[in-house]
C-alpha cells in the first residue's frame, strides 16, 4: 500500500469552519499513516483483529449528466400519477421496466428530482432540466456485494442510457469503504482522548445499556463509524448478504463482528482528484491509508502530545486490510428474505394463535378455518372477499418490492402498444399510405 501523499492531491479548499461540511479541522495529507505491520505475537489482554474481511465498498452513489428522453418522461409522469391514486388497482401499475430491471415509481419526487424509481438493486432520482443531473443513483450494498462494483455499475449505466441521452462518465458523489473484523477482546467504550482525529466531534452510542460503537465527524464531508455490525444486522438493517463475506473470511455468524467504515462525500472526493469510479478504484488502498491516518486509536504513554502516543495494535491490523479483491463477486449471497421470512412467520403464528386463544380453539385446522371465516365476514362489509382483498394488497406490495411485473401480467403495456400501432395504421390508411403505396404518395402526404 503506497503512502497517500504520493498518490492523492492534498485537499486545500474544503470549508473547515465549525458549521462547514468539513467540520472543525481541515483535511490534510500531512503526517505518516499508522504502520501496517503488526507483531506476530501478542499478549492475551491485547486488543487485536483476530479475523478480518478484506476491504470492500459498502455504498456507492453516482450521478449522470444528460437529458431525459421526452417519451420516457411521458411514461414516468403516467406511472407517478398511478402511484398517487388511492385505488389499489392503479397503485399496482406504478412500475417501470427498463433493461433487466423492474422499478417501482414513487408518488413523490425527491430534492430536485421529479421522479424516484426504486428496485432491490438501486434507487434512481430522475430529473429533467439543464442545471440538474439526469440521474442520481444509489447502488444497493447487497447488489454491490453480490455482483461486484464493476458489474453493478455496468447494469446501472445500461438503465440510465435507456432513460436519456447521457453526457460523459458517471461522477462519484459518495463512497463508503469498510472492513469487518472480529476483535480479540470485547470492544468497550473508552476515553475519547485515545482517539486522535481531525473530526470535529466524537459520539458514542448505546442501545438499552449495550454499547454499540462510535461515530466521528457526523455530517462532514469525511466521517467514520466503528460499530457492532452483527447487532446492526440482527436488529436494524437485516442485511444478511454481509454474512457471505464473513463466511469467506472464516468468520462464524455467532462471532462478534465489528465494522470500521469511512464515508467520503463529493467535496472530499473532488479534492482527492476522484471524478469517476475508475479514479476511485485505482486509489482505494491510498484512500484507506489516508482515512486510517485521519482517525487513529492510540495507546496512552504519558506524553503530553497525544499524536505521539503509539498507535494501538488493533489499528495497525485494520490499516493493513487488503483491497486487491474489492470487485470480486460473492460466491454465495444470502438475502434479507431469509430473515424477513422468519419475522413474517412469527407474525402469522402470533396472529393465528391469538385468534385461536380468543375463540377457545387448539386444533390448527379449525383455527385456520376460523381465520378465513372472520376475514371473509369483515371484508364482506367492504363489498369484497378475503381472497380478493389479500390478492390486491399482495399486488401493490409486490409492485413496491419489484417481485411481480403487474403491468406484464395484466397486459397493460402490450394493450397500449397495440392501440398505438392500430391508431398509426388507421392514420396511414386515411392518408393513403397503406403498405404498397408508392414513394410519390408518401412524399405527397402532409
Amino acid at each position: 500500500m503506497g503512502n497517500p501523499s504520493n498518490n492523492l492531491r492534498s485537499p486545500a479548499s474544503i470549508d473547515t469552519s465549525p458549521n462547514g461540511p468539513g467540520g472543525a479541522c481541515e483535511l490534510s495529507l500531512e503526517g505518516a499513516p499508522p504502520g501496517n505491520t503488526a507483531p506476530q505475537k501478542y499478549t492475551a489482554d491485547e486488543l487485536r483483529a483476530l479475523k478480518m474481511v478484506p476491504g470492500s465498498v459498502d455504498s456507492l452513489y453516482v450521478s449522470y449528466a444528460g437529458t431525459l428522453f421526452s417519451a420516457v418522461a411521458e411514461e414516468l409522469v403516467d406511472r407517478k400519477q398511478l402511484a398517487q391514486c388511492p385505488e389499489d388497482e392503479a397503485k399496482e401499475l406504478a412500475q417501470y421496466h427498463v433493461g433487466s430491471m423492474l422499478f417501482s415509481v414513487s408518488d413523490k419526487g425527491r430534492r430536485r428530482a421529479e421522479f424516484v424509481l426504486r428496485s432491490p438493486h438501486c434507487q434512481l432520482e430522475i430529473a429533467r432540466g439543464p442545471r440538474v443531473p439526469l440521474a442520481y443513483v444509489q447502488i444497493a450494498s447487497a447488489f454491490i456485494t453480490g455482483v461486484g462494483v464493476d458489474a453493478a455499475l455496468d447494469q446501472v449505466r445500461r438503465v440510465v442510457n435507456a432513460l436519456g441521452a447521457v453526457a460523459g462518465d458517471e461522477r462519484v458523489s459518495r463512497l463508503d469503504l469498510c472492513v469487518d473484523f472480529v476483535p480479540s477482546l470485547p470492544l468497550r467504550h473508552w476515553s475519547d482522548e485515545r482517539w486522535v482525529t481531525r473530526a470535529a466531534r466524537i459520539d458514542s452510542h448505546s442501545v438499552q445499556g449495550r454499547f454499540t460503537g462510535w461515530s466521528f465527524g457526523a455530517g462532514a464531508v469525511l466521517s467514520a463509524r466503528l460499530y457492532d455490525k452483527r447487532y446492526e444486522v440482527e436488529n436494524i438493517s437485516h442485511k444478511l448478504h454481509v454474512s457471505g463475506r464473513w463466511e469467506e473470511a472464516g468468520i462464524d455468524w455467532k462471532e462478534p463482528v465489528w465494522r470500521l467504515e469511512f464515508q467520503l462525500c463529493r467535496p472530499a472526493l473532488k479534492e482527492f482528484g476522484i471524478q469517476c469510479w475508475a479514479d476511485a478504484r485505482a486509489r482505494l488502498g491510498d484512500l484507506w491509508a489516508y482515512c486510517m491516518n485521519w482517525l487513529s486509536l492510540r495507546e496512552p504513554d504519558g506524553d503530553g502530545n497525544r499524536s505521539r502516543w503509539p498507535v494501538a495494535p488493533l489499528w495497525n491490523d485494520l490499516a493493513g486490510a487488503s483491497w486487491s479483491g474489492v470487485d470480486a463477486p460473492l460466491k454465495r449471497c444470502r438475502t434479507a428474505g431469509e430473515l424477513g421470512m422468519r419475522r413474517l412467520l412469527q407474525m402469522v403464528i402470533g396472529l393465528l394463535s391469538s385468534l385461536m386463544a380468543a375463540r377457545g380453539i387448539v386444533d390448527f385446522s379449525e383455527g385456520f378455518a376460523e381465520l378465513l371465516r372472520v376475514g371473509d365476514a369483515l371484508c364482506m362489509n367492504e363489498g369484497q372477499t378475503l381472497a380478493l382483498c389479500v390478492e390486491r394488497k399482495a399486488r401493490v406490495k409486490a409492485a413496491k418490492l419489484c417481485t411481480i411485473n403487474n403491468r406484464a401480467m395484466r397486459g397493460v403495456d402490450a394493450a397500449r402498444t397495440e392501440a398505438a400501432a392500430s391508431a398509426y395504421r388507421q392514420r396511414r390508411t386515411s392518408l393513403g399510405l397503406a403498405s404498397g403505396s408508392s414513394g410519390a404518395a408518401k412524399g405527397d402526404a402532409p
